[in-house]
């Protein structure tokens, strides 16, 4: 049967993709951990924004 080496290999391929998110996922953990908590934002102020992405662009200047 030629359809069975690849489908083996597929799996394989799946298996191996698998076990390597788990193994980066469980290396993330302890930088996870030790980020330090958003402290709240004082009354009053808006949050900092937690990425650049999120932040809102800079106006640009007016033309002259």
């Amino acid at each position: 049967m030629t359809g069975d080496g690849r489908r083996r290999e597929r799996m394989t391929t799946a298996a191996t993709i698998a076990a390597a998110v788990a193994v980066l996922g469980i290396a993330m953990l302890p930088a996870r951990a030790q980020a330090p908590a958003p402290t709240p934002a004082p009354a009053g102020q808006a949050a900092p924004s937690p990425s650049p992405a999120t932040a809102p662009a800079p106006t640009p200047p007016a033309p002259a």
